[in-house]
């Protein structure tokens, strides 16, 4: 038995071995040949080609959302009344006790609300002291409030819409003084709401 693995050995290593290598050596050894391409491509390799590059500039300059204005979000919800921001014209401003194109005055124009409630980010304490209903959840004709805004005033917007989670805003001084605009936004983007009623 031992003398038959003695020859199983010698076999590998005299004959199996140096074959399999010169076999190695002679395929590393061949250059390979490629076919070579040909002069002119026929007009279908030509479309397909022409039309991936299409696709790939067509997918590369398609516009992408904002990520933080959650458009994704609301892509589904129907269009605002007001598609466009629109600027108050002069004959429409009237006396409410707010500076003319801020978001006080945009919310003094569409409800009636005390002339004295201050600064955005005060209207919850005020309204509080007026009688009025401040709570996290927001009714179609009253106040969302943001105590801190973009400026560290505050900010207030009016509702107009309900949509599940999604509120409609109507609001001025969002896109720039002195317009009236509107967005979706939800619930969680604004600290309180308020409404006329018994807090």
């Amino acid at each position: 038995m031992i003398e038959r693995f003695l020859k199983s050995v010698s076999y590998l290593w005299h004959r199996w071995l140096p074959l399999r290598l010169s076999q190695l050596r002679q395929a590393l050894t061949t250059p390979v040949r490629l076919p070579k391409p040909p002069k002119r491509l026929p007009l279908w390799a030509v479309i397909v080609l022409v039309a991936c590059l299409l696709a790939l500039l067509a997918w590369l300059l398609a516009p992408r959302p904002i990520a933080h204005s959650a458009y994704s979000m609301f892509r589904s919800l129907p269009e605002p009344v007001i598609t466009e921001a629109y600027a108050i014209e002069e004959r429409e401003l009237r006396a409410s006790g707010y500076y003319v194109g801020f978001c006080t005055y945009g919310v003094s124009l569409q409800i009636d609300v005390p002339q004295n409630w201050g600064n955005a980010e005060t209207w919850d304490n005020r309204a509080r002291e007026d009688g009025w209903q401040v709570d996290r959840t927001p009714e179609i004709g009253g106040v969302a409030q943001d105590e801190y805004g973009t400026s560290g005033s505050g900010h207030v917007g009016v509702v107009i819409d309900i949509q599940g989670e999604n509120i409609l805003i109507r609001e001025m001084n969002y896109e720039g003084w002195n317009i009236m605009s509107e967005r979706w936004t939800t619930a969680e983007d604004w600290d309180n709401f308020i409404s006329k009623g018994v807090n």
